[in-house]
């Protein structure tokens, strides 16, 4: 029997241009492709998963290359208070296009965990929680 894993972690929401300058963290990813390659950047509030209305208090910048098909994406946390460091990194995911976005960070979620606390899991940590 499949179990619905959508309530084991989030969603983003509207995926807007990005209201500043992408974070250095981010930056520093992108290091060796920012001379090659253009890249779009943007940002989008995290929802919970059982909610699409009132998100939470983190937001993910996305950094979209339509060359290399696909996006580098850091998860940031609006929580002042956690221990340990107030952003994730999710990496570089393939994309068609970044209307795509949604499923394609749901499904890497899955696989490294939702940074509640601003980290990721392994999955048998992450299925126990």
């Amino acid at each position: 029997m499949s179990e619905d894993l959508s309530v084991s972690t989030f969603h983003i929401g509207d995926i807007v241009p990005l209201g500043g300058q992408p974070d250095e963290r981010l930056l520093a990813e992108l290091s060796d492709r920012l001379d090659f390659y253009e890249f779009e950047f943007f940002e989008s509030l995290v929802f919970p998963p059982d909610d699409h209305e009132i998100p939470t208090s983190s937001w993910v910048e996305i950094a979209y290359c339509r060359q290399l098909g696909g996006a580098q994406v850091l998860w940031r946390s609006g929580i002042s208070g956690l221990e340990t460091t107030p952003f994730f990194s999710y990496g570089w995911i393939d994309l068609d296009d970044l209307s795509d976005l949604d499923e394609a960070l749901f499904r890497r979620a899955l696989l490294m965990g939702a940074p509640l606390t601003g980290h990721g899991h392994s999955n048998t940590a992450y299925f126990q929680n």
